[in-house]
């Protein structure tokens, strides 16, 4: 007897806590939803490196400029959107980029105005370019990861907004090799030179890591029959700050630093998708990443040709740097979403 009546409270228990979560189970939306998107992009554009200097009347006191072009890379994203109790709204992203071959990289010099080796350099025109190399370019690494954090507005006709604050790192890292070179000599004659024949390891190389605060605003509708919408825009208002190194690995032997604080940077993106199912869908996507010029501190340091450094501190240059990008990319994705 005693065994009965402790059976019928417990049956009592899991009663109303199956029809409780069988409810639960049939509004699940209400509490949760989740959404993950696999996706693959083709990126292009390019990534510009400055060297100021106050003596140089180049433009702006332009000194050098490289331009690292991103053409056709491949790049992997996997996308995760996670509603809890349907008005907070958290978004993972992370993207990778497969080392390949990656168009070319152009270096050129303004040197007439600040050249320490021919004084009958300073009678010509500040703003020619004296030097100009163009070398194979190649993608080393590419790693992006973002988080989002924000609360969900619904609004009629199946839109939801979704103001949102969001922490973004940001790497890409670059190897230039061979190509040839266009140099002004003594005599103001320019020469060619031959880098594939000179040397066959890497010439220049060059990295970016950012870390970027953003403020940000995602739309999503489903207001077109079985179709997804979604468009994103992303600032940082001067919340993001830039360390970039550029190693000269031959013939000199040096690396260079830039800290660049107080930076601005823009990013949308755009969804379109095709509804298989309440569950599946798939689509394209495109995207925009942009950062005005901006300039910071430069810093040096003795490096091998392995980029191995050669002392223990960075010591300040009387250079400045500075960097300017543009990339866009293009892709396709799958969602699931529960």
């Amino acid at each position: 007897m005693t065994g009965k009546k402790t059976l019928f409270p417990l049956f009592i228990i899991l009663f109303f806590t199956s029809f409780n979560l069988y409810a639960l189970d049939n509004k699940y939306e209400n509490y949760f939803s989740f959404q993950i998107t696999p996706q693959f992009e083709i990126a292009n554009g390019v990534i510009n490196e400055y060297v100021f200097h106050d003596e140089c009347k180049n433009t702006d006191n332009k000194l050098s400029e490289l331009d690292w072009h991103l053409k056709t890379l491949a790049l992997f994203n996997i996308n995760a959107d996670l509603n809890i109790l349907k008005y907070f709204a958290l978004n993972l992203s992370s993207t990778f980029g497969v080392p390949q071959r990656s168009d070319f990289m152009q270096d050129s010099d303004w040197r007439n105005s600040f050249s320490y080796d021919y004084i009958s350099w300073l009678e010509d025109d500040p703003t020619e370019r004296t030097d100009f190399s163009e070398h194979i370019n190649r993608l080393e690494k590419l790693v992006n990861l973002k988080i989002s954090l924000g609360g969900n507005i619904y609004l009629p006709f199946e839109i939801k907004l979704t103001p949102h604050i969001a922490y973004k790192y940001d790497f890409i890292k670059f190897a230039s090799s061979k190509g040839y070179g266009l140099y002004k000599s003594e005599n103001k004659e320019f020469v060619t030179y031959d880098w594939a024949s000179e040397y066959s390891g890497n010439i220049i190389g060059y990295e970016q890591t950012i870390n970027s605060f953003l403020l940000g605003l995602t739309l999503n509708s489903e207001t077109i029959p079985k179709t997804k919408i979604k468009l994103r825009f992303d600032i940082s208002p001067k919340l993001t700050t830039i360390n970039a190194i550029d190693y000269h690995y031959y013939p000199r032997g040096d690396a260079f630093m830039d800290v660049i604080t107080g930076v601005v940077l823009i990013e949308s993106e755009a969804t379109a998708q095709y509804m298989f199912s309440k569950n599946h869908s798939a689509g394209i996507y495109g995207s925009i990443q942009s950062i005005p010029i901006s300039k910071g501190t430069t810093y040096a340091r003795k490096i091998d040709r392995k980029g191995n450094f050669q002392d223990d501190n960075w010591a300040k240059d009387s250079c400045n740097g500075g960097t300017q990008r543009f990339i866009w990319a293009l892709g396709l994705n799958y969602s699931f979403s529960l």
